[in-house]
């Protein structure tokens, strides 16, 4: 009789049960010895009735499920409590995923698992697409900002058992704006496309690629040694991306701002890991293109002429040390390939860099440099903005007035 294995005591009712399983099921004994199976089973796997009594059923899966499954068997007769779990399978059709649910029987006074196998193939593809939906970003295929969020703090929780370092970089591409006025939305997505393309080539093979929104990417790079090693990766995504992208035989130049974070310790978080690697960024993207580090205890770039307290005795309630409180540069960057009005007459011309000696009066300066920086800015957007938008006119030149 199919199912029946001689000499396990075994009778007619027993494999008529086990025929009934609306899925593929076997019978083993709590050593995993399988001695009975039904029809669906052979229409599942491929393997004949005889195939697969003993142990000839574990040449369904790998050898590393086949001894999970084993154990799982000892530990469901043990315990008396059920288990399911996913394995794919071999044979006629590799990678196929099924479902195994366990359950421990007694029969005659003879125990028994019974093992249900069913077909959800089709139900793990649509979970991992959904997955992917959910945690990816649709054009690029990187990851999304809170799926890069999510694993960077896995990456912060893990580094405590490795003593390594986790760093974040943050990139905006300069005057993309010009590429969609140029080409169209469709040509700026296949220049999107491409960047995040060149940024998987350019890191190391564990670091993760993430499309934070727009034009802006995200790299976590983990078990980083020290800031050099960290300096490394983001020259090799600013040397990268200051090659033009090749499409349709026409080279499209792109330019990028690139800051970057180490973390501060157990202390912490994704969130604040990202938003200083966005600020270090925006200090490039004020300083004309380039890269830059955030320092680990605060993100300005250190004065010289400042007495700053060694790292170690910062607080996390005072992450930045005394007397460092420069300006910080606005939320609208200027798009580097629109031309920018030049300065006014009667304006100084002020120095690049503060002097040796910064005192109050140079702190003061560099507020009024910075502000001015802000009013070009804005003179620039609305000058653009007039093209298009006539009504912007009245607007720009009352500006100009008052200002």
């Amino acid at each position: 009789m199919f199912g029946h294995s001689d000499g396990t005591g075994w009778n007619p009712t027993t494999t008529v049960a086990l025929e009934a399983v609306p899925f593929a099921a076997l019978l083993a004994e709590p050593s995993g010895r399988v001695i009975a199976v039904n029809q669906r089973w052979v229409e599942l796997t491929g393997l004949g009735e005889a195939a697969s009594l003993g142990s000839g059923w574990l040449d369904a899966i790998d050898p590393e499920a086949g001894s999970r499954l084993r154990s799982d068997i000892a530990a469901v007769h043990s315990l008396l409590s059920p288990m399911a779990t996913d394995y794919q399978l071999l044979g006629r059709d590799p990678g196929r995923w099924t479902r195994w649910w366990l359950s421990s029987h007694d029969y005659n006074g003879e125990p028994v698992v019974v093992i249900a196998v069913a077909d959800v193939h089709e139900e793990r593809t649509r979970e991992a697409v959904l997955y992917h939906l959910a945690t990816h970003d649709s054009l690029t295929g990187l990851l999304n900002r809170s799926h890069f969020l999510e694993c960077t703090d896995q990456a912060l929780r893990r580094k405590e058992r490795h003593l390594t370092r986790v760093s974040v970089v943050f990139i905006d591409l300069d005057g993309f704006k010009r590429v969609n006025d140029l080409g169209g939305h469709a040509l700026g997505n296949r220049v999107l496309v491409a960047v995040g393309a060149r940024l998987r080539n350019t890191v190391r093979g564990a670091d993760l690629v993430a499309r934070i929104g727009g034009d802006e990417f995200a790299v976590l790079c983990e078990d980083l040694v020290d800031e050099e090693q960290a300096d490394y990766v983001v020259g090799r995504i600013a040397s990268s991306l200051a090659e033009t992208v090749e499409l349709d035989g026409e080279a499209w130049p792109i330019a990028a701002s690139v800051g970057s974070a180490l973390d501060l310790g157990n202390s912490d978080t994704a969130e604040a890991l990202l938003d200083r690697a966005d600020r270090a960024m925006y200090r490039v993207k004020a300083g004309r293109h380039g890269s830059e580090a955030a320092l680990p205890a605060f993100d300005h770039r250190v004065d010289p002429a400042v007495d700053y307290l060694p790292e170690s005795e910062y607080t996390a309630e005072s992450d930045y040390p005394p007397e460092s409180d420069y300006p910080v540069e606005p939320d609208y960057p200027v798009e580097p390939d629109y031309p920018v009005e030049p300065d006014y007459p009667g304006e100084p011309d002020y120095p690049a860099e503060p002097p040796a000696a910064y005192t109050p009066l140079d702190h003061f300066v560099a507020d009024l440099r910075d502000l001015r920086d802000s009013l070009h800015a804005i003179r620039s957007s609305l000058d653009r903005l007039a093209v298009a938008e006539p009504s912007v006119i009245d607007v720009r030149d009352d500006l100009r007035n008052k200002v």
